[in-house]
C-alpha cells in the first residue's frame, strides 16, 4: 500500500484529501464524512466516492482545508529527550532536535521512546502512516538492544514470549536473544505498552541499564548519529505499510 498521491487533474478521493489535511487516517476521515461535518464547494459531502478536484473548496465546519505535502523522517533519539511537543519543566524534547523547516511540518511521533531510552523514531504528518505504525493489530516489528544489571535467566524466556501481566495489559515479546554474558539482549516486539520492556524486566527482578531501538519494520540506520535524522523516500514509506519486515 503506497502513501497517498498528491491531487492532480483527475482529482483525489475525499478521504485521502482529508487525511492529507491532517484530520487523521483515511478510516477516521470516512467516519468524519459520515457525520456531515465536511462540505465540498459549500455542499455537505457524505459520498465517500467524491473526488476533490483542483479549485474545489473543502471545509471542516468553518475551517478551510488545504492539503499539505507529506513528510516522514527517521530520527535517532538520544537519551534525555522527551517525546512530546513541549514540557512544563522545560526539559529538551525531540522537536528541539529538528530544524525550523521540519518543526513547521506538523510532524507527530509514531510511537514513543521514554526519556532514558534512545534509538529510532518515525516522525510523520501522515495520519495513515502514524496509525499503521502504532495500532497493535498491524504487528509492526520493533527491535531493541537492551543491557540489564545481571545475567538473564533464560528459563524466563517462555514467560516473556507468552506474556507478563502489567497494569497496561499482557506484555509479550516476539523473540528474546542474548550474548554470552547474558547481560546484553536483543528483543523484538509488536506491542507498544508504556515502558513495556523496562516494566517486563522489573517484574521478574531485573533493572534495565540501557535501551536502544534499532529497527522499525524494515528500517535500520546504523550510521545515523544520535540527534540526527534522515528523510524517508517513497519506497521506505511503502515498506512501512507492509505487515512484516
Amino acid at each position: 500500500m503506497a502513501p497517498p498521491p498528491k491531487p492532480d487533474a483527475s482529482g483525489i478521493r475525499i478521504n485521502r484529501f482529508l487525511a492529507q489535511c491532517g484530520l487523521g487516517s483515511r478510516r477516521a476521515c470516512e467516519e468524519l464524512i459520515a457525520t456531515g461535518a465536511i462540505t465540498v464547494n459549500n455542499e455537505i459531502c457524505v459520498n465517500l466516492a467524491t473526488k476533490v478536484m483542483p479549485g474545489d473548496t473543502v471545509h471542516y465546519g468553518s475551517r478551510l482545508l488545504t492539503a499539505r505535502d507529506e513528510t516522514t523522517i527517521l530520527l535517532n533519539k538520544p537519551p534525555g529527550f522527551l517525546c512530546t511537543t513541549s514540557d512544563p519543566e522545560r526539559r529538551p524534547t525531540i522537536y528541539d532536535l529538528l530544524p525550523i523547516k521540519l518543526r513547521n511540518r506538523n510532524l507527530h511521533h509514531a510511537g514513543r521512546l521514554d526519556l532514558e531510552s534512545q534509538g529510532l523514531l518515525v516522525m510523520t504528518n501522515s495520519g495513515d502512516l502514524s496509525h499503521r505504525l502504532t495500532l497493535p493489530r498491524n504487528k509492526v516489528e520493533k527491535e531493541y538492544l537492551v543491557t540489564i544489571d545481571r545475567p538473564f535467566d533464560f528459563n524466563l524466556r517462555r514467560q516473556f514470549l507468552e506474556g507478563i501481566k502489567l497494569p497496561e495489559g499482557l506484555a509479550r515479546v516476539v523473540s528474546i536473544e542474548g550474548d554470552t554474558t547474558g547481560r546484553k539482549l536483543t528483543l523484538v516486539l509488536t506491542q507498544g505498552l508504556k515502558r513495556q520492556i523496562r516494566s517486563m524486566f522489573e517484574t521478574v527482578g531485573y533493572k534495565v541499564k540501557t535501551l536502544e531501538r534499532v529497527r522499525i519494520g524494515h528500517l535500520t540506520a546504523p550510521n545515523l548519529a544520535p540527534g540526527e535524522h534522515l528523510l524517508l523516500n517513497s519506497r521506505d514509506i511503502e515498506h512501512l505499510f507492509k505487515t512484516r519486515k
